[in-house]
């Protein structure tokens, strides 16, 4: 296991999962599936936790695995962080 690269398929018209933290405040459940891509309001900042199912257990390594971009994505998220930077 190490720093595996998720490539983002087609995540606009396909189905995708959310695999970043619980945000109740948001409607946002981890593992839930969009049937139709990364929802409007999720784009930016939490749209590199949308992954194809494909690529779903790969991601999943790379939110725990430090230095990737997913990990960070996740602990900037956990944290409250919403902001793009």
């Amino acid at each position: 296991m190490g720093k595996e690269k998720v490539t983002k398929k087609n995540t606009v018209n396909s189905p995708v999962v959310y695999i970043g933290p619980n945000i109740p405040a948001k409607g946002l459940k981890s593992y839930r599936i969009y049937k139709n891509g990364i929802p409007e309001e999720f784009r930016g900042i939490f749209s590199s936790l949308f992954v194809s199912p494909e690529e779903l257990n790969m991601a999943r390594i790379a939110a725990t695995a430090k230095g990737t971009a997913i990990n960070a994505a996740y602990r900037k998220i956990a944290n409250q962080d919403w902001s793009e930077k």
